[in-house]
């Protein structure tokens, strides 16, 4: 196993894992939606993460004090966040999954799966890492084919996990050991692509609180900022995005293809337009990144 790495990718998530009651079908639900969002950036720019913390607070922070948080500030700091992220040099990704028609589901094979690996993760976010997985298939697909664009001697993902939300690094683990494992024997259920493992190594896995990195800021940036766009039952305010509409130059598209789309990529709506039944105001944002809704 390798300990030197390529890429890091931080992942943050906005929104709640529930199912047993969804807003809006629910009054006293879960939130409608959850989003999970990965930062990619080179090895060689992790010295630089630091200090790019501490320019989003000052500029973008207000009165907050010792770290920036997305939901915090007032919109105008969350318009320049957004911005300033844009010009970075990082691929952002984005999984939105609208939970409506997911209300009430149990899936009882993960539930399985995940006392059968390790007696922690018996009633563990199952769908939290579910919906991860969705993800890592983006960042691990781009970061292998960036790496071998690149000619890079080294292409391994660290993988940096926000805490929030009760995330635990023994669930990460077993969970990624579990996926390995389903796609060495074809026994995974329900892929849409597949994950890259040759940019993963488990011991490049970490889990950390979230006001303890700062490269968290950039995916809670993208996640918060896709949650207003799309969400407003949980929020009781209209759908805002604005805000997101300005991550565009950063957000990744397939082999980074410029005239194509991040819709399904680096944008990835869950479940599919039809299923989901949006509202118009909540397509909008996905409508940007090159969905098309009839």
């Amino acid at each position: 196993m390798s300990l030197n790495y390529g890429f890091v990718a931080y992942i943050d998530e906005a929104g709640d894992p529930g199912l047993k009651k969804v807003i809006p079908l629910d009054k006293d639900g879960a939130s409608e939606w959850l989003i999970l969002s990965a930062t990619l950036i080179r090895t060689e720019l992790e010295k630089d993460v630091p200090q790019w913390g501490r320019e989003f607070l000052s500029q973008c922070g207000g009165k907050q004090q010792n770290f920036f948080h997305f939901r915090k500030a007032n919109d105008n700091n969350k318009l320049f966040a957004c911005e300033r992220l844009s010009a970075l040099p990082v691929r952002n990704f984005v999984v939105c999954c609208n939970k409506k028609n997911m209300r009430g589901y149990n899936n009882r094979l993960a539930a399985k799966r995940n006392v059968d690996l390790d007696a922690h993760i018996k009633n563990a976010n199952w769908f939290y890492y579910w919906v991860a997985r969705i993800l890592l298939e983006k960042v691990t697909n781009f970061a292998s084919w960036y790496a071998d664009k690149k000619g890079m001697e080294d292409k391994h993902i660290k993988f940096e996990f926000s805490q929030r939300g009760g995330i635990r690094y023994d669930e990460v683990l077993a969970y990624m050991q579990l996926l390995r494992e389903n796609d060495h024997y074809g026994t995974q259920t329900i892929t849409y692509d597949q994950i890259d493992w040759s940019v993963v190594d488990e011991c490049l896995i970490e889990v950390h609180p979230h006001t303890h990195r700062a490269g968290l800021i950039m995916p809670d940036i993208v996640a918060s900022s896709f949650y207003m766009a799309c969400d407003k039952y949980e929020r009781g305010l209209p759908c805002q995005p604005q805000q997101a509409f300005r991550l565009g130059p950063r957000m990744a598209r397939r082999y980074d293809n410029r005239k194509s789309t991040a819709a399904g990529f680096g944008v990835k709506l869950m479940p599919n337009h039809r299923t989901a039944k949006l509202e118009s105001d909540q397509q909008q944002i996905f409508k940007k990144y090159g969905y098309k809704f009839k």
